[in-house]
């Protein structure tokens, strides 16, 4: 496993305990998540959950699917373990998200929430996630946008060069690899969330207790007291109303598996805002 990896499975590892009561952003757009699915109007008998967590968007789309057979997915097994608690029926994986051990043409609907910002190969999961989709099977996820603690990533501008906060991927990049991987009318869409935190110290709390300040690069710079108190000093500057207010910027697309499965590996990738 890459050094990356590790750390972000050491890091969920040690949040799964406290993940659950400080993860309110990720319940919130997992609820829209599934919003988003009603509107589809069909019942998927097998769904898999990428990214799948302590289980709570499993456990939202078990309400709406009762029949269907649900595989939750993720790279911590601390939190594999807690979602297995919570969901019996459900058959859990320990595996990584660019590894998936699971069986071609399986599944009627393949969700994920909160994850691919979490992996850089995204070519190589959208393609084996194609393989994996049923014929006419459903492919939804969301994830983050470049905009995302944009807040967070001025204040540390003002501090040094490093990279304190991850960089994320634009909607049109994401739509047009789905297109060049063949899937068929993906459907993007984009939110953009406030969250307000009473100082930026609950910010970083917050990110630290659901495991997500992890920097995904090999170059990574800690913080002594003199960038601390610059923290301090620069958030002063940016505290509206008493408060620290933070961006998500959410990414959010559905598409289809309904072209055949020997559509050319080398097909041009055709870019989602011209069509």
């Amino acid at each position: 496993m890459e050094k990356y990896k590790e750390r972000i499975q050491k890091s969920f590892n040690n949040s799964s305990n406290l993940y659950d009561e400080n993860s309110l952003i990720q319940q919130e757009v997992a609820n829209r998540l599934v919003d988003r699915i009603k509107y589809l109007k069909f019942e998927p008998l097998n769904i898999l959950d990428i990214g799948s967590g302590t289980g709570y968007l499993a456990k939202k789309l078990q309400l709406c699917f009762p029949k269907a057979k649900f595989c939750c997915l993720d790279i911590s097994e601390n939190m594999s373990i807690i979602c297995k608690s919570k969901n019996k029926k459900m058959h859990v994986v320990c595996g990584d998200a660019e590894l998936l051990p699971l069986k071609k043409s399986n599944f009627d609907l393949i969700i994920s929430s909160f994850t691919f910002h979490w992996c850089k190969n995204l070519e190589k999961i959208f393609f084996d996630i194609r393989n994996l989709l049923k014929k006419h099977g459903v492919f939804i996820f969301s994830t983050v946008g470049p905009d995302t603690l944009m807040e967070l990533k001025g204040i540390f501008k003002e501090i040094d060069n490093y990279q304190h906060v991850n960089s994320f991927i634009d909607m049109h990049t994401f739509g047009d690899l789905l297109l060049s991987l063949g899937f068929s009318d993906p459907v993007m869409d984009v939110d953009r969330i406030t969250v307000k935190y009473e100082n930026i110290t609950e910010l970083l709390k917050s990110l630290r207790n659901t495991g997500s300040n992890i920097v995904m690069t090999d170059e990574r710079k800690f913080l002594g007291r003199e960038a601390i108190s610059k923290i301090r000093n620069a958030c002063q500057k940016n505290t509206e109303n008493k408060f620290f207010s933070t961006t998500y910027e959410i990414i959010y697309s559905i598409a289809w598996n309904n072209v055949p499965k020997d559509f050319p590996k080398d097909k041009k990738v055709i870019q989602i805002k011209k069509i």
